[in-house]
């Protein structure tokens, strides 16, 4: 019958009742993030007028793919800021990019009638992608000074919060709400064989931590066995990791600490390490050529030419 849609498996035709049954795959939204985005979503593609139930199922599975989106590059759970141009056209260039022209312009399209449904105000002033710059790394000596901070905080509480997130953003490269969610019994491992490797096992993808970093993450596992190793979370603010970062003292000296910088400091040390691009890829849960092309500055060429030539063309230079 035409006009109707598979949602939750039921066959739906009402754009309403759409909105309310959808909920997106485990697979690609695991429930916990659902179930902290799932009203905001739903509300803020309801004030859409939806002419039909697959335009509504269209605008609701590509806004949530976009809040999600937003959320691990660290943006606050405000809908206000997440529908807005830039963000929606980053989000289509970026997280999309294997899509054709033609369904990325569609996607665009139905985000763009949720956008404009929040305020009268709203205006597709961003039409197309513009490049992207990623923040560069931390240096080393800024990195030594998070960790003077971490030590050097008042009380347990704070010291626990700053070493976890230094600890797996810059350890391992987490995302913030994968910072949030780590739990020693259940996502972080030691190599049976070897244990100087420790992993952190996510939905998606294992992550071998930097070997300077497992001391202190072996450390946090010991004193805090069960439980999110970053403690107790609250789900009742827009952005959690900012909550949980609040009252901790800096240097004022010190840039802000942003946990998708410490994920680029991450990644560019393992790419300094030889890793393979597919490599890279599996354990950093990046399939972006955006986000390569963005760190491709801060990993420096070596300085001997016939070392990399050598590489290339295949040959062992100390053979």
């Amino acid at each position: 019958m035409a006009g109707l849609v598979s949602v939750g498996g039921q066959r739906v035709s009402d754009p309403v009742c759409v909105i309310g049954v959808y909920r997106p795959s485990p697979s690609s939204v695991p429930p916990a993030e659902w179930d902290r985005i799932r009203d905001e979503v739903r509300a803020a593609v309801e004030r859409a007028d939806h002419g039909s139930a697959r335009a509504a199922l269209c605008a609701i599975r590509y806004t949530t793919q976009l809040t999600v989106w937003a959320l691990r590059q660290d943006a606050p759970l405000d809908m206000g800021r997440i529908l807005v141009p830039a963000m929606i056209d980053h989000f289509v260039a970026t997280a999309l990019a294997d899509l054709s022209m033609s369904s990325k312009s569609s996607v665009r399209s139905h985000l763009r009638r949720v956008a404009q449904a929040q305020s009268p105000a709203w205006s597709p002033a961003v039409m197309f992608p513009r490049p992207s710059t990623l923040s560069g790394p931390y240096t080393s000596d800024t990195l030594a000074a998070y960790w003077q901070a971490a030590y050097a905080q008042a009380t347990v509480r704070r010291q626990r919060v700053l070493k976890t997130v230094l600890t797996l953003g810059g350890g391992a490269g987490l995302q913030a709400s994968e910072i949030l969610s780590v739990s020693a019994a259940e996502n972080v491992r030691q190599h049976p064989h070897d244990d100087r490797l420790w992993v952190i096992v996510l939905p998606d993808r294992t992550v071998p931590v930097r070997i300077d970093y497992a001391p202190v993450l072996a450390d946090l596992c010991e004193r805090y066995p069960t439980g999110r190793l970053i403690g107790r979370v609250s789900r009742k603010v827009n952005d959690p990791m900012g909550a949980m970062l609040e009252g901790i003292e800096f240097p004022v000296h010190l840039p802000p600490l942003r946990c998708r910088r410490l994920r680029i400091t991450w990644m560019a040390r393992v790419l300094n390490d030889d890793v393979r691009i597919s490599e890279f890829q599996r354990v950093s849960g990046t399939a972006s050529a955006k986000s390569l092309e963005g760190l491709t500055p801060h990993i420096p060429v070596r300085a001997d030419a016939s070392e990399y030539l050598f590489k290339a063309a295949g040959i062992n230079a100390e053979a």
